[in-house]
């Protein structure tokens, strides 16, 4: 190998991490929408603050209702994906959507079309290194 970096590594990279702003964004969206009060549950999220609302999305992720923080419920297929992270690994996606950032034009609001790119660039890879 002679440690050559391809372009495709960095698409992946750059795939991946959409994926995880629009899960993100799609965890903390449907539960903000789905909340009885959600004005309250924005300005609570508010007063804790990005790291604060990290931690509680990385309860609610690890179904950990007894960690003191406010969680709530959220698609097992992306709970799955950020039990793998920590609070200190999303605060700046989670700071972007307290702030009302919208999602960067090229990243869908949908976490499942995001996936698919990841896919289709794994599968590039893949194919790409099989004919090496």
């Amino acid at each position: 190998m002679s440690g050559i970096k391809s372009p495709i590594d960095d698409a992946l990279l750059a795939a991946v991490y959409d994926r995880l702003c629009s899960m993100i964004y799609s965890a903390l969206n449907s539960a903000h929408e789905n909340s009885d009060e959600p004005k309250r549950f924005r300005k609570d999220w508010n007063e804790i603050g990005a790291y604060g609302l990290a931690e509680a999305l990385m309860a609610s992720a690890a179904g950990d209702y007894s960690s003191g923080v406010e969680t709530f419920w959220m698609d097992p297929w992306i709970a799955q994906h950020l039990c793998k992270l920590g609070a200190d690994q999303i605060v700046t996606i989670v700071q972007y959507w307290l702030e009302r950032q919208p999602l960067d034009l090229r990243v869908s609001d949908d976490p499942l079309e995001e996936d698919a790119k990841v896919q289709r660039l794994r599968n590039l890879r893949a194919g790409l290194n099989r004919g090496s």
